[in-house]
């Protein structure tokens, strides 16, 4: 090797010092690699290749491109050293345009443009690399991101469906399908990452378990089973759908979009309400359970009284379908005909408890609270054993500051009692000793409830609230800030919100 190529080798070794893994590269012609020495760092061969330009540029009277080349790559070496991806992707761009028998280096300033979060030019380079034809099937995914992280969700499809065999891709489209409630393409391509990967995570079999729970239950099954250590929601479905193989298609669909309804999975749930329609248009509760997801879902265009007129029309008797039409109204502000389907449902199932509930509910609403206390108590009297009708009438006389001291309190200590503790129990508890002024106790009741379950939004709410009457003032802001952290209730954070502005921890 000439002398001065040995000169160069010792002086970059000691000026360029590259980062371990760093994988942004330029490449030159074949004739000029043969001068790069065998196990030489791939950056330092960069900076090389780059020297050798200038030197074959200084014998041919060092033309002023090859000055630009020049000053363009120890402007991406500064750039490189300063971790400035932005202009290093400015810089391998501008070397693009020099050096257009590179076309690669097109992908690779897109790449440091993602990088730097600067979409717009990332997707410039993109598709101009794509539209030279060297987009790798890496860059071609990349691209899929950028377009994906702009909300251009239909590019994102486009770019991530034309690269195959990648369970990568393959992914990125599950999710994406997934989100836009395309839920049987969602279910072919969570199944296409499970067969380029072959052995996977709990996780994949967990989405795609929820997915076919509402899609094809029988299917769902085998997936929930590998999920469910992982993910206990997993074991509550996989529970709820034993025994559907011998039930017919529509109440398979239906019993499947209860048990997705009931861990809150609503856009899942209606999903498979509407596929135990179309099985069978006449099934009444298919279309009352259909109507109320579309309620809880709420998207815009959806017609929840129209699918419970239906199933009204096809069963006028079922207290089902009378308690759904009921709370339809209720949610609407139309107490007194909420009350009617009410007592209808209450004429033809008087041991259901839930039809007193809900009575108490709309009673209350109208101010009749004397007679809505009555119908809590009804509840309690149909079934005496379940802890949740001594936490509701607990919460009503919150709600009304009605009678908290004579019954607000002994139902909140008969929830405690009867449900062993759990934190819903402890957290009304705790709530009735903080109305009756008794913050120490109340303090106590959260963080028991808290201790049971760290995530537990509404606790971490009334117990920052607590100290925040205490004076505790750095308590309550981090207790409040994991209202923030963990809240999926955004009336309760923006509560925590107005909270944290009234004070300095």
């Amino acid at each position: 090797m000439p002398g001065f190529l040995r000169e160069i080798n010792f002086k970059t070794c000691r000026l360029y010092q590259p980062r371990p893994g760093e994988q942004y590269s330029i490449d030159f012609p074949s004739y000029w690699k043969s001068y790069i020495i065998w196990g030489m760092d791939e950056n330092l061969k960069i900076y090389l290749r780059m020297v050798i330009v200038c030197v074959v540029g200084s014998l041919l009277a060092f033309r002023p491109q090859n000055l630009e080349v020049s000053q363009e790559y120890i402007q991406y070496q500064e750039a490189y050293q300063a971790n400035d991806y932005q202009e290093m992707a400015l810089n391998l761009a501008d070397l693009a345009q020099l050096l257009p028998w590179q076309p690669e280096l097109w992908e690779k300033a897109g790449h440091l443009a993602q990088r730097a979060q600067d979409y717009n030019r990332a997707v410039l380079y993109f598709e101009h690399a794509k539209d030279l034809g060297v987009l790798s099937q890496e860059g071609r995914i990349a691209l899929g991101e950028v377009y994906n992280e702009q909300g251009v969700f239909s590019l994102a499809e486009e770019n991530w469906s034309a690269v195959e065999d990648s369970p990568r891709a393959a992914r990125y489209l599950a999710e994406l399908h997934q989100e836009a409630g395309e839920y049987a393409a969602a279910v072919k391509d969570w199944k296409e990452v499970l067969s380029l990967v072959g052995e996977v995570g709990p996780e994949v079999h967990f989405q795609l378990g929820l997915l076919l729970a509402a899609e094809d239950p029988l299917q769902a099954v085998s997936h929930l089973e590998k999920a469910g250590q992982a993910y206990p929601e997993a074991e509550r479905l996989q529970i709820a759908l034993a025994g559907i193989e011998n039930k017919e298609p529509a109440y398979r669909q239906v019993l499947a979009g209860r048990a997705l309804a009931s861990l809150e999975r609503w856009e899942l749930a209606e999903y498979a309400f509407q596929k135990a329609v179309s099985y069978r248009p006449d099934y009444p509760l298919g279309w009352a359970y259909l109507g109320e997801a579309l309620q809880q879902v709420q998207n815009e265009g959806s017609e929840p009284l129209q699918a419970l007129e239906e199933a009204y029309a096809l069963d006028p008797d079922s207290p089902v379908i009378l308690i759904f039409l009921g709370t339809y109204w209720q949610r609407k502000g139309e107490h007194q005909k909420a009350l009617s389907f009410f007592e209808d449902a209450e004429a033809t199932w008087p041991d259901n408890p839930d039809v007193y509930i809900e009575q108490g509910r709309s009673l209350g609403a109208l101010g009749e609270l004397a007679a809505a206390l009555s119908m809590y108590e009804k509840a309690i009297q149909k079934d005496p054993e379940n802890p949740t009708y001594y936490r509701l009438l607990a919460k009503f006389c919150l709600t009304y500051r009605y009678r908290i001291q004579e019954m607000g309190l002994p139902a909140a200590r008969q929830a405690v009692q009867k449900s062993e503790e759990t934190p819903p129990s402890l957290l009304v508890m705790g709530q009735v000793m903080a109305e009756l002024d008794d913050a120490q106790n109340a303090k106590k009741f959260f963080i028991r409830a808290l201790e049971a379950n760290p995530t537990y939004a509404e606790a971490h709410f009334s117990l920052g609230m607590t100290y925040l009457s205490l004076g505790e003032n750095e308590l309550a802001d981090r207790h409040l800030q994991a209202v923030l952290q963990h809240s999926s209730n955004p009336t309760l954070s923006e509560q925590a919100q107005q909270a944290l502005a009234t004070f300095s921890p």
